[in-house]
């Protein structure tokens, strides 16, 4: 390839692979299978010759703490959603403590989501510097103390931050408002860092799946503007219900008239912006229902969902947008379809693989919606990415 000034060039190992990267875009993977230790090697051949600004992260035995900007992951980060509260309130993806013991790990709440496996981070905002508290990813949660976080950072008031392992202190650095925070998994390796800049890289191995885990300490204690990447799908939760019952992420219809389009439900959940999809698992092929995106909801008709699937008792299922008929396929009980945005683009896929894209432009924010007309219709294991 070639190389221009001021261009970033990366040798990696990544899942025992090698590949050579321009500007984070791959370019060459090696078949040859590396043999560890791994230094870093040069050959300089040229009179005044230079190799600038190397550096080294994920694997180096150095002590020293790296200074390079943390590996980057595609998925786009989501506001975190809080779960499980304890002596704490919740504004969107923020936190404060508004009870409890002054000065006491009493108080904190987890995130609906979690990294289940390989490459994600979770991010947050030093809204201030007076109160003590602490954020970081664990595996599970069994309570509100900072020892309880495997991969924690934890703020104290005047503005040293500092890296605890369950507990356990590691290094420490300054804060100042403004400054953003990471705590990401990559390539198997913990690193912390602050605004971009790798502080510390953890020796210590990440056990999946990871959630958002949190320790306020102080009265009044905040954690603002705190988001996930990395996350898989999360079950839809379910509001809006009319002539049906929701059990976690599934629907059924146990109301209304057999065979009218009388009964639904929408998620709380929706795609705000970019990338996203809902999917859901085919459970009985005897009922009619139908389930898509929609940009709001104002009745359970199939007519009211801009991008919908409509399955039909015997394994026909339709692609219907606004109502409108585009084309067919056929489903199987345990088949999996996904109605997905990407790109700017909406399509429909079965089991992994897309059979038709929409011409229609999505209009955001998109909720999943549903329509069901059989008594006894079921939406099974439904989930949504890209939500916020």
């Amino acid at each position: 390839t070639t190389g221009a000034t001021g261009d970033v060039f990366r040798v990696s190992v990544t899942g025992g692979k090698v590949t050579y990267a321009k500007n984070g875009t791959v370019f060459y993977q090696s078949a040859a299978t590396p043999t560890y230790p791994l230094l870093v090697d040069t050959a300089l051949l040229g009179m005044s010759s230079t190799i600038s600004n190397v550096n080294m992260v994920s694997g180096s035995t150095t002590t020293q703490p790296p200074t390079t900007t943390p590996p980057s992951t595609s998925a786009t980060p989501v506001p975190v959603v809080w779960t499980s509260l304890v002596k704490t309130t919740a504004s969107g993806n923020s936190l404060q403590k508004t009870a409890g013991c002054d000065g006491c790990q009493d108080a904190g709440a987890v995130s609906t989501q979690s990294i289940a496996s390989g490459d994600g981070y979770v991010e947050f905002t030093v809204s201030e510097l007076t109160t003590e508290r602490a954020i970081g990813l664990s595996r599970g949660s069994t309570g509100t103390t900072i020892a309880e976080i495997n991969f924690a950072l934890l703020l104290w008031p005047g503005g040293e931050i500092d890296v605890r392992e369950s507990g356990t202190y590691r290094a420490d650095t300054t804060a100042a408002t403004g400054d953003k925070f990471r705590i990401a998994v990559t390539g198997g390796k913990v690193t912390y860092a602050k605004n971009g800049t790798v502080f510390y890289v953890s020796a210590v191995a990440p056990a999946y799946p990871l959630l958002v885990d949190t320790s306020l300490e102080t009265t009044s204690a905040t954690l603002s503007n705190v988001v996930m990447s990395g996350v898989g799908p999360v079950p839809v939760a379910w509001t809006s219900l009319v002539n049906v019952t929701a059990t976690g992420g599934s629907l059924q219809k146990t109301g209304g008239c057999n065979g009218c389009q009388d009964a639904g439900a929408i998620s709380t959940q929706a795609i705000a912006s970019g990338d996203g999809y809902v999917e859901f698992t085919v459970s009985e092929l005897t009922t009619e229902r139908a389930i898509g995106l929609s940009r709001g909801n104002t009745d359970t008709t199939i007519g009211d969902i801009d991008f919908a699937l409509l399955l039909w008792p015997g394994g026909e299922i339709d692609v219907r947008e606004g109502g409108v008929y585009r084309m067919d396929t056929t489903a199987a009980t345990g088949d999996k379809f996904r109605v997905a945005v990407t790109g700017g683009k909406v399509t429909y896929a079965k089991n992994g693989t897309v059979f038709y894209t929409s011409a229609v432009a999505p209009a955001y924010s998109l909720l999943v919606d549903t329509s069901f007309l059989t008594s006894s219709g079921t939406l099974t294991s439904v989930v949504i990415s890209g939500a916020q």
